[in-house]
């Protein structure tokens, strides 16, 4: 996959029920052959369900509200971050469906060399 560094272009926080919030990083790459990298973090504390609950629907909704920019782009590259454990998970989808999630277990620093810089 080319790299040439990847830019933040959103970041915002996107309701999942009136009582939770997710926070939306979305990094683009200037070169349209880089897959967009979505960073969905969870919020300390999290008085509703897990944001890896909803994943697969989250995923959808964000790739709806940023269509224009995901157009002709290799499919995005979603990462879960759970703030209260420090933790990041690759988060897998079945292509084009949005469903079957699976979790990978990544480190700081492999999400930190994904984007090109620092969290």
């Amino acid at each position: 996959m080319h790299r040439n560094g990847l830019n933040l272009t959103h970041d915002y926080h996107h309701p999942l029920s009136e009582a939770a919030r997710c926070r939306i990083r979305v990094y683009l790459s200037d070169d349209d052959r880089d897959a967009p990298v979505v960073i969905l973090t969870e919020p300390t504390p999290n008085p509703a369900s897990p944001v890896l609950d909803g994943a697969d629907r989250l995923a959808e909704e964000i790739c709806d509200e940023r269509s224009p920019e995901f157009s002709g782009r290799p499919a995005p590259v979603f990462i879960q971050h759970n703030e209260e454990r420090d933790g990041f998970y690759l988060l897998v989808l079945t292509p084009a469906k949005f469903t079957g999630p699976r979790w990978k277990h990544l480190g700081k620093r492999t999400v930190e060399g994904l984007i090109g810089g620092n969290l």
